[in-house]
């Protein structure tokens, strides 16, 4: 019996310790670091191996003059061609946009009107309803983000759990950009002004691979300075399709328009 008194409290402290245990987080293990060069590298290659993108899926803006959600199916071609082609119930076509370095294409399917303009911010801003420049809207749509001169002077850089924090000033602002270790994308990108506010949050997610190269299959756009939300989910992704297809209809009784800048 007194072994049995001697032995209880040592039994109870062991199981209590034991149970304490399995009820804490586990910790996340920190992947080893990295060589910042590497990751730079790796973005640059990933951008520069993406000549030809398709993509189904839904997406939704909301701005101060617009606010909808619709399926639709995007085409990047060589980075220097666009389509998006948006679809309404049952899968009819309600309008198509088609831009280049050079020219500006908008068909609306409902009141059957062409337009033609330059692809400038300003005329993008117009026709698609978000304030981006087209090579703004390239890289947003792919997932892609450049980051400056890895050997840039004002830069700070750790490891916060699986991802790489990047900290740059410049141009007034504080740029951030969280970097998937295992990915080796970005996953988040802030930009912030001197005084703290933040001003630009994007974020890529669900990363998946097709022929090497690494995209999202979730993008989420927010700007405070222009009060606009993007949110862009993609169900189906084809990489470097070689005939991949950017042909549009123009209905002969369509009504033509054309910006002069």
């Amino acid at each position: 019996m007194k072994i049995f008194r001697f032995l209880l409290p040592i039994c109870s402290a062991i199981l209590l310790s034991q149970f304490y245990n399995s009820c804490a987080p586990a910790i996340k293990r920190i992947s080893p670091p990295i060589p910042i060069e590497k990751i730079f590298n790796h973005l640059e290659e990933n951008v520069r191996a993406l000549e030809n993108f398709e993509a189904f899926g839904k997406i939704s803006i909301e701005s101060p003059s617009f606010s909808n959600s619709a399926d639709f199916r995007l085409a990047i071609k060589n980075r220097d061609s666009l389509l998006i082609s948006i679809t309404g119930p049952f899968g009819l076509a309600v309008a198509s946009g088609l831009a280049t370095k050079d020219q500006l294409i908008y068909i609306n399917e409902l009141t059957s009107q062409v337009l033609y303009a330059k692809p400038s911010q300003k005329n993008i801003k117009k026709v698609l309803r978000v304030d981006l420049a087209f090579e703004e809207l390239l890289n947003l749509l792919t997932g892609n983000v450049l980051i400056d001169n890895p050997h840039f002077d004002k830069q700070q850089v750790r490891v916060e759990e699986d991802q790489y924090l990047i900290t740059q000033e410049r141009d007034q602002y504080i740029h951030k950009y969280w970097i998937d270790i295992r990915e080796l994308a970005v996953s988040k990108h802030h930009i912030y002004n001197r005084s703290g506010n933040l001003l630009l949050d994007l974020r890529f997610n669900n990363f998946t691979q097709q022929k090497g190269i690494v995209y999202p299959q979730y993008i989420y756009f927010e700007s405070s300075e222009r009060n606009e939300k993007i949110k862009v989910s993609y169900s189906k992704v084809i990489i470097n399709e070689p005939d991949l297809d950017l042909n549009i209809f123009i209905p002969e009784d369509a009504e033509i328009i054309t910006w002069q800048d």
